[in-house]
């Protein structure tokens, strides 16, 4: 705790991060069986879905804009109930339109808690803590997230074998339960009388020419990003046939390993700098989606499947390392209104490239195979690299 300030609301930020955490890990984990399982959804489809579960990340920056009077602990309790509606109306039979639409929703909620809490957590260390307090923020995330895995692989492991003919559908219900449940417990979190509940002076919108970099970073991270969150998991179901418990230990490893590796790559970054994180992460990136790609192709069913687990897992820790381009932000910025303000404009430009990706990335795969796919990934990991070599190596500018 020596790393933030006393009586800044870190526990209680931290509570309602960790059970956000294991919320989240209980919908990510379950929803793409779910999409298989209960609505047959195909590759195309599951990148059409993509495009409208990503737009309200491209809306976000007029959303908050709507908010720009609103501090951002209230804007976390915001996002929560939103997100906590979408879920709830998983719940009631529908078509795939509605279910598209109820997971907008959820998206809504979650897109507006991204960048207030990367701001809050900021804000709440003491100088020149930044980035390990980023750091701690993703491994909280991810204990939550290890935790929200473990129920659905239970929920399914002894739901499965209790009830051997039970429906799917009423054990996707208990997840979508559960998660409500934790959802209402973390905007209780939130209600902290250390935490600065002051109303915001954010500008309504906010666009600067000293981001740019910043701006160019977010294009291809999104790029990038959004072939990996949409495809990695369908590659593990589609191609090598991993079952909705698998999945969810899967991404739960990935999780506990960041539980540890998110505190150090937030003091590495801290050490070395935010400049060369951007710049080596990037490098190593660009092999993980080569051979995510073409694993399948150059090792038998049995290696490759080893192989593709194993990169999934090293892209979820390099995931933790795009706490430095918030640093950057920071360290550019001058004031937490600014941070918050251009981490959402951030948000909103990544999302602009993903929602296009996303039904893009569906009928690449579809035409010219997964190794093409993921060729494209790494081509957008190098352009990374890249634009974070024009990033000045001593970042001093003052709005």
């Amino acid at each position: 705790m020596n790393i933030f300030k006393e009586k800044s609301g870190a526990w209680a930020f931290f509570g309602s991060i960790a059970v956000w955490g294991i919320a989240s890990g209980c919908f990510m984990a379950a929803l793409n069986n779910f999409l298989v399982d209960i609505y047959s959804i195909t590759k195309i489809e599951r990148g059409w879905l993509e495009f409208f579960r990503e737009t309200p990340g491209l809306l976000l920056v007029f959303v908050l804009a709507l908010l720009h009077k609103v501090s951002d602990w209230k804007i976390m309790r915001i996002g929560t109930i939103i997100s906590m509606v979408g879920v709830a109306g998983l719940l009631v039979p529908a078509d795939k339109m509605i279910v598209t639409m109820l997971i907008m929703v959820w998206s809504t909620g979650e897109h507006l808690v991204m960048p207030v809490r990367k701001s809050i957590a900021m804000n709440i260390s003491i100088e020149g803590r930044e980035g390990q307090s980023l750091g701690y923020l993703s491994s909280v995330q991810n204990i939550g997230t290890v935790a929200g895995n473990l129920i659905v692989a239970l929920v399914f492991w002894c739901g499965l074998r209790a009830f051997p003919g039970i429906a799917h559908v009423v054990l996707y219900n208990t997840i979508w339960g559960v998660i409500i449940v934790l959802m209402i417990v973390s905007c209780v979190c939130t209600f902290s009388s250390n935490g600065p509940d002051m109303p915001s002076v954010r500008p309504r919108l906010y666009f600067h020419r000293d981001f740019s970099i910043y701006y160019l970073l977010e294009l291809f991270y999104g790029a990038r990003k959004q072939i990996f969150m949409t495809f990695a998991p369908f590659v593990l179901i589609l191609n090598y046939g991993l079952t909705t418990s698998q999945i969810a230990l899967m991404l739960g490893i990935c999780a506990a390993v960041n539980i540890f590796a998110g505190p150090q790559i937030g003091k590495l970054t801290d050490k070395i700098g935010f400049r060369n994180m951007m710049i080596y992460d990037t490098v190593v990136l660009f092999f993980v989606c080569i051979m995510y790609g073409y694993a399948g192709i150059w090792f038998s069913a049995k290696v490759a499947v080893w192989v593709v687990c194993g990169n999934f897992l090293l892209d979820a820790v390099l995931s933790t390392t795009s706490l430095a381009s918030s640093l950057y932000v920071r360290s550019i910025a001058g004031h937490h209104d600014k941070t918050t303000s251009t981490l959402t404009t951030g948000i909103s430009i990544n999302h602009l490239i993903s929602i296009c990706v996303a039904p893009l990335g569906g009928w690449i795969w579809q035409q010219f195979g997964v190794g093409t796919l993921f060729t494209i990934a790494a081509g957008m990991a190098i352009a990374n690299s890249l634009c974070a070599t024009l990033i000045p190596k001593k970042t001093n500018v003052q709005l």
